[in-house]
């Protein structure tokens, strides 16, 4: 469980992308804001069957407010359960106007949860499966390169940095969006190398 912990805070570094927006709640606990949901019917969340012996919700009168085009999440891997956990921290109304039928007080039984010690990043298998499910992408650190030019250039090294480090160490393990990985690393690398340029 450990290393399911050292990877949600490498995550919630992570800014500019396209589909997700992170941010570490402690150190067991990351919030997931889904972003740009278009869900193919097939891929809908309620027809994941969800496991009744799984961690019982954290927080489960808790509901964040999000924006009506936005599903928040919390991805946790408490130690206690020897296993991860996913559950949806909107409201079950946002959920069900986005066209999700699930609630708050289900953890959401994704394959790559139960199998999530074979991965050598196994947030990334969350979160690339979660991302499957809402947008049909199977690669969840798409970059926006459109927000990220529109940030300082100090902070946008400093984005730069966090998102090359991440994606490289990620590329190693060969996820199956691996092609998608590339050709963000490189424009990445292009844009660090113009920094350094310019700075």
């Amino acid at each position: 469980m450990d290393r399911l912990c050292q990877e949600l805070c490498q995550i919630s570094a992570l800014r500019c992308l396209k589909n997700f927006d992170f941010r570490l709640r402690s150190s067991e606990e990351l919030v997931v804001i889904a972003k740009n949901i278009k869900t193919p019917p097939a891929r809908r969340l309620e027809n994941i069957v969800i496991n009744p012996l799984a961690p019982a919700s954290p927080c489960a009168r808790e509901s964040i407010v999000a924006p009506s085009s936005q599903l928040v999440f919390v991805l946790a891997g408490y130690s206690r359960y020897k296993i991860p956990g996913i559950w949806l921290r909107s409201s079950d109304q946002d959920a069900y106007a986005l066209g999700h039928a699930i609630s708050t007080t289900e953890n959401l039984n994704l394959p790559s949860v139960e199998r999530w010690m074979q991965y050598t990043f196994p947030a990334a298998a969350i979160l690339s499966e979660l991302s499957q499910h809402l947008n049909g992408d199977v690669n969840p650190f798409i970059v926006d390169f459109k927000a990220l030019g529109a940030i300082s250039q100090d902070e946008r090294s400093l984005i730069v940095s966090s998102l090359l480090q991440y994606l490289k160490d990620l590329l190693a393990s060969q996820p199956e969006f691996e092609a998608s990985l590339w050709d963000d690393i490189v424009r990445l690398t292009e844009l660090q190398a113009s920094i350094i340029l310019v700075g």
